[in-house]
């Protein structure tokens, strides 16, 4: 099939840092750096470094902080099993180099109370019981957790249980033994991760509601997001699901959720919504693209795969030879796409890769600022003059492709190109100035337009 140039929409999603915590400089897009830890309010204390007073154990810092207070830990490497039961900003020096390493048993970072602000550190090495993890939230709200790299953890590397209302962003999550992310019987969000090489799934739900999953990069997988346990109202928009071994997102009797605008690339199976179907349903798929999965769609519920007469960029239903037609012009296939094993369809599926935010760009290279005689360039002029023919040449790009090129003179269609060479002889009968124009259609039907005089005679 041929390849097809894609321009992925990143969307960045900000601002998400509770009112009373100010991020100091952020270092490599992922660490918050040399953070001011006076600048976060309450006392710090200190672990590690060269201070006379500082802690030399993270644990030891926290039983002696209080509410409010802020523990500041040096880069180093800690052995220990951390307890976090009071309200307190927990910040490493510098993610990389600031590394709390659990043993290969229990919790590396056990989070116990709520309002607990955890950043720039790399939490590693945690035990794989069930429920272990390199961080594990537990019955706790408002938590945030940002700026680290949790990986290597034998459990999971974050998991989440009975929490509502924390926020897990800008963390890589990769090569844990369980689930990268798992969220159980919670409300929470999770953004702007990178989450990869887990055993098990990338982020996995059981018996969740309103958990928020947006602008992840979520790769090499089993599957990329599962949701189980008659979760609902999960949003899931804005993630790049690429190369997971099994299911780029698996819904099992989870209903009245929505899936938009995410990137599914090379995943074995695209999506799956399986089950008794009296429990799957209600959910919303569009505007995502399903690009080279082996299989793309199976869905045993009652779910709705378009909204307002927009579907899904199926790869495998995009060309005449696949039975995709748009004989109308609109970037909408003429007929549906069938989901398999269930009676849903999309109903408009498109034809080319959503979103498509830019118009193409157009130039029309030939004729330049020339005196030009039977096609052939003589002289420099401040306009182009020509007699006799012309060849008319343009260049046309975007990131969806470009669908044709018109070309007009005094605004009358004279002809169209579809090739990419985008050439035209113009060798109509003409005395005296006219206007040239081009105008270049994407594969979304957004359009450019590029224009000139010039004085041509021609009889």
């Amino acid at each position: 099939m041929e390849a097809r140039k894609l321009g992925i929409a990143v969307l960045v999603l900000v601002g998400i840092i509770t009112a009373s915590f100010v991020v100091a400089e952020m270092k490599d897009g992922l660490n918050a750096g040399n953070a001011d830890a006076s600048s976060l309010g309450g006392n710090t204390l200190y672990v590690g470094g060269s201070g006379p007073n500082n802690y030399t154990k993270i644990q030891d810092a926290i039983n002696d902080a209080n509410d409010g207070d802020t523990v500041f830990v040096y880069s180093g490497t800690y052995y220990e099993n951390v307890v976090v039961d009071k309200s307190i900003n927990l910040i490493g020096e510098d993610r990389i180099t600031t590394i709390i390493d659990g043993g290969g048993h229990g919790d590396v970072v056990l989070v116990d109370t709520n309002h607990v602000q955890i950043m720039n550190f790399t939490i590693t090495n945690g035990g794989g019981e069930y429920s272990e993890s390199g961080v594990f939230m537990n019955h706790v709200d408002e938590c945030t957790v940002s700026y680290c790299d949790i990986s290597g953890n034998n459990g999971f590397g974050i998991f989440l249980m009975w929490s509502n209302g924390n926020i897990v962003t800008n963390n890589i999550v990769n090569s844990n033994g369980m689930a990268g992310i798992r969220v159980d019987v919670s409300s929470n969000t999770i953004t702007q991760n990178t989450i990869k090489y887990n055993v098990e799934s990338g982020i996995f739900l059981y018996d969740a509601f309103n958990v928020t999953i947006v602008d992840n990069a979520i790769s090499h997988n089993d599957n990329g997001i599962d949701v189980e346990g008659s979760s609902r109202d999960i949003t899931i928009h804005e993630n790049v699901i690429q190369d997971n071994s099994n299911y780029g997102i698996f819904f099992y009797e989870s209903r009245t959720s929505s899936i938009i605008q995410n990137q599914l690339i090379e995943n074995r199976r695209g999506t799956c919504i399986e089950g008794d179907a009296a429990l799957n349903y209600g959910n919303i798929i569009y505007h995502n693209c399903y690009i080279d999965n082996r299989y793309t769609s199976l869905d045993t519920g009652d779910n709705t795969y378009d909204y307002e007469g927009e579907g899904n960029y199926w790869s495998n239903f995009d060309e005449a030879n696949e039975g995709a037609f748009d004989e109308d012009d609109n970037g909408i296939a003429d007929t549906p796409y069938k989901i398999l094993r269930g009676n849903n369809q999309d109903r408009y599926p498109l034809m080319y890769p959503y979103p498509d935010t830019l118009p193409p760009s157009v130039d029309i290279i030939r004729p330049e600022n020339y005196l030009y005689i039977f096609d052939i360039e003589i002289m420099p002029m401040d306009k182009p003059i020509i007699l006799g023919k012309i060849t008319v040449n343009a260049t046309a790009t975007d990131e969806s492709g470009i669908k044709r090129v018109e070309f007009y003179v005094d605004n009358q269609l004279k002809y169209t190109a579809t090739n990419e060479s985008y050439t035209w002889e113009y060798n109509l009968f003409s005395f005296g100035r006219h206007a040239l124009k081009v105008v270049a259609w994407d594969k979304a039907c957004k359009t450019t337009t590029e224009e000139m005089d010039i004085t041509i005679f021609n009889i």
